[in-house]
C-alpha cells in the first residue's frame, strides 16, 4: 500500500493589524490552492509579568480571548480573515468553530487550533522572543512547507530569516493584486531546477501563466540563453501551463525586476551549499526582494511541496 505524502503547511508570519491584511489574505490564497494546512504566527517581545496570566484567563474559551494585547488583536484580526475566505469553519451563529480555545505550551507557543472548513489544520500562534529567533524555532519544531511573511523594512531581518528558514520563503512584496502571472528565471543550475519544478507546481495549483527567462551577459551569448529558456519552458508546459520563454542582456538582478514588474510572482532557486549562503543570500535573492515590486519566492527544498 502505497504511504499518502502529507498535507502542504504553510507558515504565514503577521506583525500589526495594518500592514498584515495583505499577507495573511495572499498566504491564505495560496494555501487554499496547494489544500494546505496554515498556521498564522505573531512574535511578541519577551512578556512581562502581567502577561502571562491575562493570557492564561483566555484558555478556557472563546469569548475571554477578547484581550486588548498586540499579539492576540493580530491574530484575532488573521481569525477573521480566514474565515471568510472560508479556510475556517463557522457555527449556524456565526462564531468560529474551534477544536481548542488558546493554550500555551504548545510546541512552545500559545496557540488557538481552529476547525478547517476542508479537513484542513487551522492553528493561530503566538510566541514571545525575538523575531528572527522565534520564526527559526516554529520551523525546527514543526514541518511547514514554506513561510510567508511581508517584505520587511529592516534588510537584516530579511537577511537572517532567508538564511536560517528551515522551509522556503515567500515574501509577499506589494500583494494587494487579484491576479499574477509567474516568472521564473532560470540557468544550469540545481538550485534552478528546483525552481523550476516549484514553479510548474505552484502554477498549476494557482492556474498562473509562466513567463521563463533566461539572462546573458552580451548580445553573443542571448542565443544559447534563448535556447535555455526555450528547453525550461518546455518542461514546465508538460504540466499543462501556458509558458512563454523570453531571454535578456544585462544586470541579472534588473533583468529579473524589470519583467516582473508588479504583476509576477518571481520564483528563485536557493543554494543549498552552507559555504556560499552568505555569498547567495548577501546578493541577488535579497537584491531582487528589495527591488522588486512584486512577491519573490526562494525555494530551498523541492520535496515539501511534492505532494
Amino acid at each position: 500500500m502505497t504511504k499518502s505524502r502529507p498535507r502542504p503547511h504553510v507558515l504565514i508570519c503577521v506583525g500589526s493589524e495594518e500592514f498584515s491584511e495583505d499577507t495573511i489574505r495572499f498566504g491564505a490564497q495560496s494555501a487554499v490552492a496547494l489544500q494546505a494546512d496554515v498556521s498564522v504566527l505573531y512574535v511578541s517581545s519577551a512578556a512581562s509579568r502581567s502577561f502571562r496570566p491575562e493570557l492564561a484567563l483566555a484558555r478556557t474559551k472563546l469569548r475571554e480571548w477578547e484581550l486588548d494585547l498586540p499579539g492576540v488583536r493580530v491574530l484575532r484580526y488573521a481569525r477573521e480573515i480566514l474565515a471568510e475566505m472560508g479556510l475556517a469553519t463557522r457555527d449556524e451563529n456565526g462564531e468560529v468553530v474551534l477544536r481548542h480555545a488558546l493554550r500555551p505550551g504548545i510546541r512552545g507557543a500559545y496557540e488557538l487550533h481552529l476547525v478547517g472548513s476542508y479537513g484542513e489544520e487551522v492553528r493561530l500562534r503566538l510566541r514571545e522572543g525575538e523575531i528572527v529567533e522565534q520564526i527559526v524555532e516554529e520551523l525546527d519544531t514543526h514541518h511547514y512547507s514554506v513561510v510567508v511573511l511581508g517584505a520587511p523594512q529592516r534588510r537584516r531581518l530579511l537577511h537572517d530569516i532567508v538564511q536560517f528558514a528551515n522551509a522556503s520563503v515567500l515574501i509577499a512584496k506589494n500583494a494587494h493584486r487579484d491576479y499574477y502571472d509567474l516568472l521564473l528565471p532560470v540557468d544550469d543550475s540545481e538550485a534552478a531546477r528546483r525552481a523550476r519544478h516549484i514553479a510548474g507546481i505552484v502554477a498549476h495549483a494557482l492556474r498562473l501563466r509562466v513567463l521563463v527567462l533566461s539572462i546573458a551577459a552580451s548580445e553573443q551569448e542571448r542565443a544559447a540563453a534563448q535556447a535555455v529558456a526555450e528547453r525550461e519552458a518546455g518542461i514546465v508546459a508538460r504540466r499543462g501551463i501556458e509558458v512563454q520563454a523570453e531571454s535578456a542582456v544585462g544586470d541579472v538582478v534588473e533583468e529579473i525586476c524589470k519583467a516582473a514588474g508588479d504583476d509576477h510572482i518571481i520564483v528563485l532557486g536557493a543554494s543549498r551549499q552552507r559555504q556560499v549562503w552568505k555569498y547567495l543570500f548577501g546578493s541577488r535573492p535579497i537584491k531582487v526582494v528589495q527591488r522588486a515590486e512584486s512577491p519573490v519566492l526562494v525555494v530551498k527544498e523541492i520535496e515539501e511541496f511534492a505532494f
